[in-house]
């Protein structure tokens, strides 16, 4: 705790009801929040891997005026590190005023030094002062939904991305929601394993259900009895996020993206929900280019990070070491039974 007159930084348990209380109401006085700032992923991450965050409120005249999270990490990847929003999204820091924000660096500067780590990464929508410094390898893809179905299809969807709905509707698709996670986390398994990429085991997708009941739903596309394409859901007001997507390329003449996405821009529309955030995805990827098809706007999303040891040097996923890059190869070669018996092993350490 710093004291400082009135105001004050205190660390927050999230096992406590006052303390998990109080950082939700803060959460709702601010419409710049991102939904993994929400208390619940710090519960869930420690019960899934057991790892530690580090979390204060800068209280002022008994009120918070500010909050910030870090999660720890020690990866054989990417070092020692405390980062915010790990695995997906961004977030992280929230304040009132640049005094608050500037109070709340501080702290976590000095606990990075009394922890020993390598570095802090915090991903945010806006860049940090000095000495932090911005690393810019990776856009978040967010979709502004205007109007109703009809004024999307004509006014927001490519020709191209409405042609391909098209095909994917005449070729006996049929698109679901589901709050099953079994079936997606057996696609997901496959499809990331494709791109050479760990998964988290299914304990992940069930501690989601377990901490984000109504948020939570699973997007399905069927192809004569066969699941080909699917992805983790998560409704948060008038936000809705797509974490983790993926179709069967075997099937890619048959469009079961399209139709997945399509379904669940119709589902957002249905539900209230006006903004579809599509996921991170590196500069300049096919990935980056699908979704721009869709009318969805670049988030530049900046991975503030200072180095707090100088005999190491800043890490993210984009620059990991020609070594893991060559492991992503073989990863895509192994057998399915033994990607998805090692993914959570792995997946915990690249976040």
């Amino acid at each position: 705790m710093i004291n400082a007159g009135n105001e004050r930084i205190v660390r927050v348990d999230f096992e406590a009801p006052d303390d998990f209380d109080r950082w939700q109401a803060y959460l709702a006085t601010h419409d710049d929040t991102h939904c993994t700032d929400h208390a619940q992923w710090r519960r869930l991450f420690r019960e899934l891997y057991g790892i530690h965050n580090y979390s204060y409120v800068f209280v002022s005249d008994g009120e918070v005026r500010g909050l910030v999270s870090l999660y720890r990490f020690q990866s054989p990847f990417m070092g020692d590190f405390l980062v915010t929003s790990p695995f997906f999204g961004f977030g992280g820091l929230v304040a009132d005023n640049e005094t608050v924000r500037d109070a709340l660096l501080g702290k976590v500067r000095t606990k990075a030094g009394a922890l020993g780590v390598d570095y802090i990464e915090l991903r945010l929508r806006d860049r940090l002062p000095p000495p932090f410094e911005a690393a810019e390898d990776f856009l978040e893809s967010q979709l502004d939904l205007l109007g109703t179905p009809e004024q999307v299809w004509k006014e927001q969807l490519s020709s191209n991305v409405r042609q391909n709905i098209r095909r994917a509707q005449k070729s006996q698709l049929d698109f679901r929601m589901s709050t099953d996670p079994r079936p997606c986390y057996r696609l997901l398994c496959r499809t990331l394993r494709a791109l050479g990429t760990p998964f988290h085991g299914e304990t992940f997708l069930e501690r989601l259900q377990q901490h984000f009941a109504a948020e939570t739903s699973f997007s399905e596309v069927w192809y004569e009895g066969e699941l080909i394409a699917a992805g983790v859901v998560m409704n948060f007001g008038d936000c809705l996020i797509t974490p983790f997507i993926g179709n069967l390329k075997r099937h890619g003449r048959l469009r079961p993206n399209y139709l997945q996405y399509w379904g669940i821009i119709e589902s957002c529309l249905a539900g209230g929900v006006r903004r579809f955030e599509l996921g991170r995805s590196p500069k300049d990827s096919t990935h980056i280019r699908f979704k721009r098809k869709w009318g969805a706007e670049d988030v530049a999303v900046k991975y503030n990070y200072l180095v707090v040891n100088p005999r190491k040097r800043y890490r993210n996923v984009a620059t990991l070491s020609p070594a893991y890059r060559l492991a992503t190869e073989g990863w895509k070669r192994l057998p399915l039974q033994v990607t998805s018996t090692l993914g959570p092993h792995l997946a915990r350490y690249v976040p």
